[in-house]
């Protein structure tokens, strides 16, 4: 993936690959936990951990933003990655 404003590469494999794919889609991560934790042999907090560190990883290199839908009490917020991307 590139960075829009910084021409910088990021390499994605494993998790963060498949993470990566259902925000593409717009599947929820939460739902994504149990399916990858079986994939790569891990238990569901270690997965958690992992999503959740890579996802603050790209929220601070400007790469994610967070967006609050019409009824952030109802539905939570959603992730979505940058358009330039």
């Amino acid at each position: 993936m590139l960075h829009p404003d910084h021409d910088r590469f990021y390499a994605l494999d494993g998790v963060d690959a498949d993470v990566w794919s259902a925000i593409e889609h717009g599947e929820p991560i939460e739902e994504q936990i149990p399916a990858l934790a079986r994939k790569y042999g891990v238990d569901v907090e270690r997965v958690r951990e992992d999503i959740w560190r890579f996802v603050t990883e790209l929220l601070a290199a400007g790469l994610f933003v967070i967006i609050p839908p019409p009824d952030a009490a109802a539905d939570g917020l959603k992730i979505r990655r940058r358009r330039a991307l």
